[in-house]
């Protein structure tokens, strides 16, 4: 159980030591960690759009290339997570994905997270360490 919400000011610090500060190679071990990384993943995706699995796959492979570059990690590997955790819900068939804003996941955050913007914190927090 994750216990309380993960507040915007949590959620901002942990993606910034996870995305920049550390060198994962795995999702984190840690349930918070785990689902802040999820949650930073979705935020950037259209609440409004049905993507193809093609269009998901390439947000995700985005996500690992700009916010979040990680060892060990790949864009299939992080779907399935997300959808197994309630972020994205899917068609049977897998043709179509969508963003789940009422999921069983959205209750660990507090709303304000909904209003973070991931590329500026990640591109912020790069220029203090250059």
């Amino acid at each position: 159980m994750i216990g309380e919400p993960i507040t915007c000011e949590e959620f901002k610090e942990r993606l910034v030591d996870l995305c920049v500060h550390s060198s994962l190679t795995s999702l984190p071990h840690r349930l918070r960690d785990r689902h802040i990384l999820m949650k930073s993943m979705v935020l950037n995706l259209s609440t409004d759009q049905r993507y193809t699995e093609k269009e998901i796959d390439e947000e995700l492979k985005l996500w690992l290339a700009t916010t979040c570059c990680t060892r060990g990690l790949d864009h299939v590997t992080l779907r399935r997570q997300l959808i197994e955790h309630g972020y994205l819900g899917r068609e049977r068939d897998g043709s179509r994905y969508w963003v789940c804003s009422t999921g069983r996941s959205q209750p660990l955050f507090e709303h304000s997270v909904e209003n973070i913007d991931i590329d500026e914190i990640i591109r912020a927090s790069r220029e203090l360490i250059r």
